[in-house]
């Protein structure tokens, strides 16, 4: 979405947006401050009237320097459409229940949600997990977006290395569980309380293996002195 052009002089002030898909404009429209855009694609895998695009104008601004309008609650759907199906599997994920108002996924094996790490649950779909002893995470999706000017720029003087800028969506606010309900196995009381506490320190197979090492050190000790 570009802006074309800007009235401020107006109340209240007027903006008007270009819409553009594959470098192709396919909707433009004048909006004013407070007005709700919303693009509707006539067809879209058999449905009609699909909303596709919507973002509220919050605000329209022109100062000294910049002039820009000021969006906000933007979404935008794919026009490839995914058939979600009851038992399909999605990584490490099965949908347990799919239809038009609610999709329903869960894990039959458990996540590890270790503090400051990250999780991967399907394709570029992932966990980010908060560190801190409390347990705070996320779901994200990490996208790399190909900056074609500065590819042309680039290539028109000489330089044959490219700058992709990295985008990653990061929620506002906290968010512990994915569009759907995320849950893990049965366990017994004892195996949840292990599990729920997260602490700081070593696992449990880097002590074992360190008592095995001082077991060996001492082993070794002995031999030499029973040699001697």
């Amino acid at each position: 979405m570009t802006v074309q052009n800007l009235d401020i002089k107006t109340t209240p002030r007027l903006g008007w947006l270009a819409l553009s898909n594959k470098d192709k404009i396919i909707d433009n429209k004048v909006v004013k401050e407070g007005d709700v855009y919303t693009y509707i694609e006539k067809n879209l895998q058999g449905e009609t009237d699909v909303p596709i695009f919507t973002t509220y104008i919050e605000s329209i601004f022109s100062g000294a320097n910049d002039s820009f309008i000021q969006l906000r609650y933007t979404w935008l759907i794919s026009e490839n459409v995914t058939e979600i199906k009851t038992e399909d599997k999605y990584g490490i994920l099965k949908v347990s229940e799919s239809n038009e108002n609610i999709i329903s996924l869960h894990n039959d094996a458990a996540i590890s949600l270790d503090p400051n790490s990250v999780r991967d649950l399907y394709g570029d779909f992932k966990f980010k997990v908060a560190d801190s002893p409390t347990l705070r995470f996320y779901p994200f999706i990490e996208q790399t977006i190909v900056d074609k000017n500065s590819t042309e720029s680039k290539s028109n003087s000489g330089i044959n290395a490219t700058t992709v800028p990295t985008i990653t969506a990061t929620p506002v606010s906290t968010i512990t569980s994915v569009v759907t309900t995320i849950s893990t196995p049965t366990r017994t009381n004892s195996q949840e309380k292990k599990e729920t506490q997260v602490k700081p320190g070593k696992p449990e197979e880097e002590k074992q293996l360190g008592s095995s090492s001082v077991f060996m050190t001492i082993l070794i000790i002995l031999i030499l002195y029973i040699r001697t």
